[in-house]
């Protein structure tokens, strides 16, 4: 006649332990995950651009000279590095990467303080619609749709 016996409390005790332990592990990852995403987030918030308005003004030729109005409405300071005009087809019309102005937060570009984001003998067609788009140094974008009179 064959006897069962139950696993005793010791093999029991150490498997709910295991259990116990798997368990934290698991929620701790993904708890971690959790915050590193939320905080990466609220980081990217911290920089943020808004072009006010652009100006252009006729050079010779047919050719616009582009003056470009950016208030830094991030927390902290951001450095401005490039600028693009693109079709509304996503073409590149012109650019300025030679770009170096920094703006601390709330402050505009073109004023008696900061430098201007320019472009200079920009061949716009009048009346087409154009994107202009400003780069920081830490690559946050900030996109302005105007139309050239």
């Amino acid at each position: 006649m064959r006897i069962n016996k139950a696993v005793s409390p010791v093999v029991a005790t150490v498997l709910l332990i295991l259990i116990a332990v798997a368990s934290g592990v698991i929620l701790w990852i993904w708890v971690n995950e959790f915050t590193s995403r939320s905080l990466a987030r609220h980081v990217s918030f911290e920089e943020s651009l808004n072009i006010e308005a652009v100006k252009l003004s006729k050079g010779s030729g047919g050719m616009y000279n582009v003056s470009v109005y950016v208030r830094n409405i991030g927390s902290v300071e951001t450095t401005i590095v490039a600028v693009y005009i693109l079709d509304t087809y996503g073409n590149l019309i012109d650019l300025n990467t030679s770009l170096q102005v920094t703006l601390p937060p709330g402050k505009v570009t073109c004023s008696e303080t900061y430098g201007c984001v320019t472009l200079s003998n920009v061949k716009l067609n009048p009346g087409y619609a154009y994107v202009l788009r400003v780069v920081s140094s830490r690559g946050f974008r900030s996109d302005y749709l105007f139309t050239a009179s």
